[in-house]
């Protein structure tokens, strides 16, 4: 594991309105990055309880922004006909608890996830491991995939949360130059 982000970096990048949250921590039998389990509750917690980032933005950075630009029509707002995929957090108690000795340590103060409609987690415990699902690169179509929709990893929906991993490099929002 690398440590190569300051802190001031990354509180600038999330201060830009275009800038999403997403992580590319994964985990293997328990072992990975430590943001794998925590970025969304470390957002949560050091910007949004710390008055650096309000609860919209945040929210916003992490669901409805990048499933736009995904484009997966069903997910990232609550509305009719969308997918149920909700987290309910406290946000007095949330925080990340993975390090890099224990990076697979969940989080403090998500009561609720559903995926689906299905209850993953109740009362902060894990019911349901097994519910999401992939979305790999080849599922996307070969025009979206040139014009840099996405870039030969994949967005993983996990516990509900989306993650990106990379754009083509030099390329801006609309996947152009």
């Amino acid at each position: 594991v690398c440590h190569v982000m300051k802190a001031e970096d990354v509180a600038l990048a999330l201060s830009h309105p275009a800038i999403m949250l997403a992580s590319d921590g994964l985990m293997d039998r328990g072992q990975g990055h430590p943001r794998g389990a925590g970025a969304f509750p470390r957002l949560l917690c050091r910007y949004v309880a710390a008055g650096k980032m309000n609860l919209d933005d945040a929210v916003a950075k992490m669901s409805a922004m990048p499933a736009q630009k995904l484009g997966l029509t069903r997910k990232g707002t609550l509305r009719k006909d969308a997918d149920a995929d909700i987290v309910i957090f406290d946000m007095d108690r949330i925080r990340d608890c993975a390090t890099f000795e224990h990076p697979d340590r969940p989080p403090e103060g998500i009561e609720w996830v559903l995926i689906g409609g299905k209850i993953a987690v109740e009362h902060g415990t894990v019911k349901q491991s097994r519910l999401g699902r992939a979305i790999r690169a080849w599922q996307w179509s070969r025009r979206e995939r040139r014009h840099g929709r996405i870039c030969e990893a994949a967005a993983f929906l996990s516990s509900g949360a989306y993650r990106i991993l990379l754009q083509k490099p030099g390329h801006g929002r609309n996947g152009r130059k």
